[in-house]
């Protein structure tokens, strides 16, 4: 049996949520716990997506990120090979929530837990950066901070980490 049908059958379609019951468990939750949703659209092949995972599990911003979100993300577009991982109908929820179906990835969307949109990536003109959303120059870092500045529970030392990381982490 190769490795790819031993993951399938391990993984199969019926065993990864739909996108629409990814988003309304995180919402459910969200509003137990009365969190925001930091919803990231994201795929195994993509270098950004790959930065935004340890962002979010840098042991300096973890906290500070669990802290303010459930923090969910949605598989997208993935390779063939990976296809099982991804969860169907993720190109209307990414519609829904102001994105395009052929949006770059990563593309974040801060949802309020009644599922209003709270923020998105975006750059400060209001435009989604071509990479999706992680931010690399100077103007995105500040917008994404600001973003999380809006939404999320930071204390200030926590965004001057968090813009510090951004920092080191787009020139790599």
């Amino acid at each position: 049996m190769t490795a790819l049908l031993a993951a399938c059958i391990l993984a199969g379609p019926n065993d990864v949520p739909t996108a629409p019951e990814v988003v309304n468990r995180a919402l459910a939750l969200a509003k137990r716990e009365n969190r925001p949703v930091f919803l990231y659209f994201r795929a195994s092949w993509c270098g950004w997506c790959k930065r935004t995972d340890r962002l979010l599990k840098d042991p300096a911003l973890a906290p500070a990120f669990r802290r303010s979100y459930v923090i969910q993300p949605i598989v997208v577009r993935e390779r063939p090979d990976r296809a099982y991982e991804e969860n169907d109908g993720w190109a209307n929820v990414m519609l829904r929530y102001r994105g395009r179906a052929d949006q770059d990835v990563p593309y974040y969307v801060v949802l309020r837990p009644d599922g209003q949109v709270f923020a998105r990536s975006q750059d400060p003109r209001g435009e989604i950066p071509g990479n999706g959303g992680f931010p690399r120059t100077e103007s995105e870092m500040d917008a994404f901070v600001g973003m999380i500045r809006r939404t999320g529970k930071f204390r200030p030392a926590e965004l001057s980490q968090l813009r510090s990381t951004l920092a080191k982490t787009a020139r790599r």
